[in-house]
């Protein structure tokens, strides 16, 4: 058995920990071979409003390889501790999705893999979010703010988020809109009055 010590620990960054063993984060993906899980794990927050009786509607729209899912709840543009807007720390902090919920519940049913997990996982992401009087657009590329604009707003609340899964990462996988609207149906049917859309 080899002895291991300190040169042979080396602290990787979520995207590099995320391309060395996809597998680890995104088992059911690979388990089932199809991405058909990904644009759901992305719903955590809207499932949050869901859950503090908002009447949520959700659509998800496959656009070639990416996906976009929009919902007419908004992520809150205020300033986090880490200096970046809880809507951008969603996307660029580990389990803060899950563990800055409303519900802890539903942190720990539908946020499984986390959002950041997920942007890192992917080539790039889009979010534009309205909340807070403000409208926040962000963009993300394998994991790493690129661009970032908050302007005023006084429209009413939305999401949306553009993603484009990683094929380096997920080796080929592919969604099936078959396959989604089959999810959606199943969470329709497990939560009662929420309003979800595949196209």
């Amino acid at each position: 058995m080899k002895d291991y010590d300190e040169d042979d620990i080396r602290a990787l960054s979520l995207r590099e920990a995320v391309k060395m063993r996809p597998d680890v984060h995104f088992n059911e993906c690979f388990e089932q071979g199809s991405l058909n899980r990904l644009p759901f794990e992305f719903l955590c927050h809207a499932l949050d409003e869901y859950f503090d009786g908002r009447q949520v509607k959700i659509a998800i729209t496959l656009e070639g390889s990416s996906f976009l899912i929009r919902y007419n709840c908004g992520i809150s543009l205020q300033e986090t501790p880490w200096g970046m807007t809880k809507a951008e720390s969603i996307m660029m902090h580990l389990m803060v999705c899950r563990n800055g919920k409303k519900h802890l519940a539903v942190g720990e049913k539908y946020c499984r893999i986390g959002i950041a997990v997920l942007n890192n996982a992917s080539s790039w992401c889009v979010l534009e979010t309205a909340s807070d009087g403000k409208l926040g657009k962000f963009r993300f590329e394998e994991g790493k703010t690129v661009s970032r604009e908050i302007v005023p707003y006084d429209g009413e609340e939305f999401t949306t988020l553009e993603v484009l899964p990683d094929p380096g990462i997920f080796n080929g996988l592919t969604l099936d809109p078959e396959g989604l609207k089959a999810l959606a149906k199943e969470l329709k049917a497990e939560l009662k009055g929420l309003e979800i859309t595949v196209s």
